[in-house]
């Protein structure tokens, strides 16, 4: 299964001039074309003005290793500023201490900015942007348990939004989106339920990675008041390799200002 690219815009007051977001997330190793070349040229063909990854690059205990995401992640850095934030398979993996920092090393010397629990403001195309990415902490990806999150935690984890700037906040699980609306996120992006792995007809996912049917926020574009958040389906799986009407894909975002066309 080839992926897609599904297309969304968002307009916020916040932005002046707009801006191109390409957002991936959940590829678990894989491999599109060698060197990923096709999912490099689909990156280029979105002209992004920054590339967002919400994690799972990899898969734990790394079974194929890391090299098809660091090549991935070291090509897509070329061609915008690129970061991205730890899913639970990066979490999962720092229990190999050594590979995990070899790893990480050589994300950042690819130029990758790795936001685990950190925020880096950004000017992209004149616009103020402050990109924070919030690693959870294990407990919170149990399977059969409904998972809590406060904004006290949160806080305590990332610190406060920043409010002199447009904020993306990059958060693997998708579990919490109101509460990342609350602690301030402009925008944040999400993924880990894979689209539900079957898709039904009115776009809702079918399962989450919890066991529970029908996640509230399985996958697609949400909005709480002003805030707005994606969730993607992902470019990979581990596991089950099992998917109905939920294709791979990359997300382009366009971010304009409100009012315009």
């Amino acid at each position: 299964m080839q992926p897609v690219r599904k297309n969304y815009e968002i307009r916020s007051g916040k932005i002046r001039s707009p801006f191109t977001v390409l957002m991936f997330g959940d590829l678990h190793d894989r491999e599109y074309g060698p060197g990923n070349a096709e999912l490099i040229a689909m990156a280029r063909d979105c002209a992004p003005d920054l590339i967002l990854c919400v994690g799972d690059l990899i898969t734990a205990g790394f079974p194929n290793g890391t090299e098809a995401a660091r090549l991935l992640m070291r090509e897509l850095a070329s061609i915008a500023p690129a970061a991205m934030v730890n899913g639970n398979h990066e979490t999962y993996s720092r229990q190999e201490p050594e590979r995990y920092r070899a790893f990480a090393k050589a994300l950042r010397s690819d130029g990758v900015l790795l936001l685990n629990n950190r925020t880096q403001r950004l000017s992209v195309c004149g616009n103020p942007v402050a990109v924070t990415g919030y690693e959870l902490p294990h407990r919170k990806y149990r399977r059969f348990r409904v998972p809590r999150l406060t904004e006290r935690e949160m806080r305590q984890a990332v610190g406060s939004c920043r409010t002199d700037a447009y904020s993306i906040l990059l958060a693997h699980n998708p579990q919490f989106l109101p509460v990342y609306a609350a602690w301030g996120a402009d925008l944040t992006l999400a993924g880990h339920f894979h689209g539900g792995m079957v898709r039904l007809p009115s776009g809702q996912a079918l399962m989450s990675p919890y066991g529970f049917p029908l996640p509230r926020y399985g996958y697609g574009a949400y909005r709480f008041g002003e805030k707005a958040a994606v969730v993607t389906s992902g470019l990979g799986d581990h596991t089950i390799p099992f998917r109905i009407n939920n294709p791979f894909e990359i997300v382009c975002i366009r971010i304009l200002p409100e009012g315009t066309d």
